[in-house]
């Protein structure tokens, strides 16, 4: 757990919080397509499985930011953005679970949008537009571990997503997929979709949840230790 915190710093460190970046903008299919089976299959465990968790989420809204700005729309489809429920459900996990290495904040920002501050050790991730869940309200009215107080740390983390998704799909310790049957690590179920539609970008719709899951396969057990099934 140390590990993953001191490496996670030492990335964000060394891309100074990627401010000087720019967003990304073309972002492949197979990509894409693997951060929406993610979210859709993944089960939280530990750290490892949250940064990636994470980590599809920013993939996404980076790629519909990037959409929304080429094509000049000035209020993309919340539809669009529909994934970010599953942040919510993670949220919901920690609390819990009662893991000490997730902490959110529930804020609204200058213009009255909603906006989701969530920590893994010491990185913070922002979100717009995610469902206040019973249990957020439960952690905050009780001052549990999981709620913390939070400030906008400048944390540039849309214009980051690629390299951050790179990051987080190639650690180790990574819960295996389970759900659709395959028991397949997260990189093997990138690698598939890179075999299958290449590791090109394309010129996208914006994407929202469709959590392309193969119901012809037969769900395996899986370990009653295992957490938060997404």
């Amino acid at each position: 757990m140390n590990n993953l915190k001191n490496n996670l710093n030492n990335f964000i460190r060394d891309n100074n919080k990627f401010i000087y970046f720019t967003l990304p903008e073309r972002i492949p299919y197979s990509y894409l397509i693997t951060a929406e089976n993610l979210l859709g299959m993944m089960l939280l465990n530990n750290p490892e499985d949250f940064l990636l968790y994470f980590s599809c989420a920013v993939l996404l809204s980076s790629h519909n930011k990037a959409i929304k700005k080429e094509k000049n729309i000035n209020n993309i489809s919340l539809k669009g953005y529909s994934f970010k429920n599953f942040i919510a459900k993670a949220i919901d996990c920690a609390i819990k679970e009662n893991l000490d290495y997730i902490k959110f904040d529930y804020v609204y920002d200058k213009n009255n949008n909603p906006v989701i501050y969530v920590k893994l050790f010491d990185t913070q991730f922002s979100f717009h537009n995610v469902e206040l869940t019973g249990k957020m309200k439960w952690a905050k009215m009780n001052e549990k571990e999981q709620y913390q107080k939070q400030y906008y740390e400048g944390l540039k983390m849309q214009k980051g997503a690629w390299e951050m998704f790179n990051f987080a799909i190639n650690q180790e310790n990574l819960s295996k997929i389970v759900l659709d049957g395959s028991g397949a690590s997260p990189k093997e179920i990138l690698n598939e979709n890179i075999t299958k539609f290449g590791s090109k970008a394309k010129v996208l719709n914006s994407i929202s949840t469709g959590c392309f899951m193969d119901t012809n396969k037969k769900k395996k057990n899986f370990n009653k230790e295992q957490k938060c099934e997404m």
